[in-house]
């Protein structure tokens, strides 16, 4: 079992395309909300990015989860969350893609 990750951001600023990631390494795009370096999710993300072409450019980064889901649900940017990290029954301020290429998860302890 996994523990997968999705990306956010608001109705207003939905994800690239229905994969979430692909777009995020766009240098036209200058939204991306990243977790600070040093966390687990962070770490996740960039190694899972890290043979890729794609990389992300974060204008802001954030210490904690729940700090991105804010920024996201205001509109600000977009970003990659734990799937667990969002309300099993929806947030009508957010849009979430899974992410499939690459997915990014983490196997349960």
């Amino acid at each position: 079992m996994v523990r997968p990750r999705q990306a956010i951001s608001s109705l207003s600023r939905p994800p690239a395309d229905r994969t979430g990631i692909n777009g995020l390494g766009r240098p036209d795009r200058a939204d991306y909300i990243s977790l600070a370096q040093g966390s687990g999710n962070r770490f996740l993300i960039d190694q899972a990015l890290a043979n890729r072409d794609i990389r992300p450019r974060s204008f802001c980064e954030v210490k904690h989860v729940p700090e991105l889901v804010s920024l996201a649900e205001a509109g600000l940017g977009v970003g990659v969350v734990p799937k667990l990290a969002m309300p099993a029954d929806g947030n009508a301020t957010l849009v979430k893609r899974s992410l499939t290429n690459p997915a990014i998860s983490r196997p349960w302890d």
